[in-house]
C-alpha cells in the first residue's frame, strides 16, 4: 500500500491526513520530522490503547502517557501538536460513513454551496459509495481481508473530501437538524440517523422545491449513477434514470443492511414523533435547509415517512 499525505483542507498546511502507513509509524514520522516536537498529545480509540504490541510502539514517541480526564483538561488552543487516529471503533462503521454521505448531500442540496466544494463533496461521495459496498461484501470474508481493509481506507478518504463543506461555511439541511435530535433524544448512533432521515428529507426537498433544487437533485443522481458498483445495484434492483435520488439513496442503505425506520430505533408513539419535531426546530440547521423548514407540520411530515421506511410512493 502506497504512503499518502493530503491536507485536509486545500488553503491550511495543517491538519494533514496520511494513510498507506501503520499509525504508530505515522506518528512517530509526523512527530520527529514534521512537528520535531518534545511533547504531543494523542486523540485515540480503545482499539490501539487496548492493543500491547500498539502501546509498546506508541510508548517509544516523547512523552506519551497521563491519565487525565476530560473535565481536568484546560478548555485552551493547544499549543502542542495534535494526532488524531481514527480506527473502526471511532470512525470505521458503515453508520458513520453513511453520516459522510449526508453531508455530500446535503451539501449539493444547498443553493448556497460553491464549485470548490460541490467537487470536493463529490469526491467524497465517489469513495464512499464503492468503499461502503465493497467493505459490506468483503466483510469477515477470509478470502476478503485485503480488499476489505482497501474499501475502509476508501472511506475514510471520502470522509476527508466530505468536511470541506464546514471549513467553507455551507450550511447543512433538514437531514443534519432532526437527527441532531434524533440522537441524544432517543439513544440513536449518528450515524445510523442518517440512514433514516437522509432520504426522507431528500424526498421533502423534492416535493416542495422549485426548478433550482430539483436541478441540484439532478446532480445528486448524476453523481450516484457514475459509481460503477451504484449503478450495478440499481440495475439489479430494476430502477431507472428517472427515480428519485431519495430513492437511490434508500436502495444505497438497505444494501449496507442498516437501519431504515424510526420503529427500528424505538420511536413508535405518536408522543415521540411530536417531540422529536417540537425539538427540531431548536436546531439552525432546519431553517437552512433548501426548503425553509418552520413548522412541526413540516418536520412530521419528514417523520412519517421515517416511520414507514417506505420511498417507493409518489
Amino acid at each position: 500500500m502506497s504512503q499518502e499525505v493530503l491536507r485536509a483542507f486545500p488553503d491550511k498546511a495543517t491538519p494533514l491526513v496520511r494513510y498507506g502507513l501503520l499509525f504508530t509509524e505515522a506518528c512517530s514520522k509526523h512527530v520527529q520530522e514534521k512537528f520535531k516536537a518534545s511533547r504531543i498529545y494523542l486523540i485515540t480509540g480503545k482499539t490501539p490503547t487496548n492493543n500491547v504490541h500498539a502501546q509498546g510502539e506508541l510508548v517509544k514517541l516523547p512523552r506519551f502517557g497521563g491519565d487525565g480526564t476530560a473535565s481536568q483538561l484546560p478548555a485552551n488552543p493547544p499549543t502542542i501538536p495534535i494526532i488524531c487516529i481514527p480506527t473502526t471503533l471511532s470512525g470505521g462503521e458503515y453508520s458513520t460513513y453513511a453520516g459522510a454521505v449526508d453531508h455530500y448531500i446535503e451539501t449539493l442540496a444547498s443553493l448556497h454551496s460553491m464549485p470548490e466544494v460541490d467537487e470536493s463533496v463529490t469526491k467524497s461521495l465517489k469513495c464512499l459509495i464503492p468503499g461502503l459496498l465493497n467493505t459490506k461484501l468483503n466483510a469477515g470474508g477470509e478470502g476478503g481481508r485485503e480488499e476489505e481493509v482497501k474499501a475502509r481506507e476508501e472511506c475514510q478518504i471520502g470522509a476527508v473530501h466530505a468536511i470541506l463543506l464546514l471549513h467553507r461555511k455551507v450550511s447543512c439541511g433538514a437531514s443534519h437538524g432532526i437527527r441532531h435530535m434524533l440522537g441524544p433524544m432517543f439513544h440513536v448512533g449518528h450515524g445510523e440517523t442518517s440512514c433514516i432521515l437522509l432520504p426522507a428529507a431528500c424526498k421533502f426537498n423534492s416535493l416542495h422545491g422549485g426548478p433550482e433544487i430539483l436541478a441540484r437533485q439532478q446532480l445528486m443522481k448524476d453523481a450516484l449513477w457514475s459509481v460503477p458498483e451504484a449503478k450495478n445495484l440499481f440495475g439489479e434492483k430494476g430502477l431507472g434514470r428517472e427515480v428519485r435520488v431519495d430513492q437511490l439513496l434508500d436502495v444505497v442503505i438497505r444494501e449496507l443492511g442498516l437501519k431504515r425506520r424510526l420503529s427500528e430505533v424505538g420511536v413508535v408513539e405518536r408522543m415521540d414523533f411530536e417531540r422529536l419535531a417540537d425539538a427540531s426546530l431548536r436546531d439552525p440547521f432546519l431553517v437552512t435547509n433548501v426548503v425553509i423548514i418552520t413548522t412541526n407540520e413540516h418536520v412530521l411530515e419528514i417523520s412519517e415517512v421515517c416511520a414507514s421506511g417506505m420511498i417507493f410512493r409518489p
